[in-house]
């Protein structure tokens, strides 16, 4: 089992069942959010280098703080998106 979906197992407690359906979750939020031409990419700041516009306006923002799990909090504030500009 590859690291990723162990990673969605692990999740899940092991449930095979519920850590399938997170995935497919998973994929199609990120499809969703990135669509098809960099939804299988790795994101980095190469392949976001188009959205730069969106990131420098403030809609994804890295909160100072972490959760009780010691993870990076991200949020997504859709007032500052500009729909005209941003897809």
């Amino acid at each position: 089992v590859d690291a990723h979906k162990k990673d969605f197992l692990w999740r899940e407690e092991f449930e095979p069942e519920v850590a399938a359906k997170r995935l497919v979750r998973y994929w199609e939020y990120k499809y969703n959010l990135f669509g098809p031409d960099k939804c299988f990419l790795p994101i980095n700041l190469r392949v976001m280098m188009d959205d730069l516009g969106a990131l420098s306006r403030g809609v994804l923002q890295l909160l100072p703080t972490k959760d009780d799990f010691g993870r990076a909090i991200l949020y997504l504030n859709p007032s500052r998106l500009d729909l005209s500009q941003d897809s």
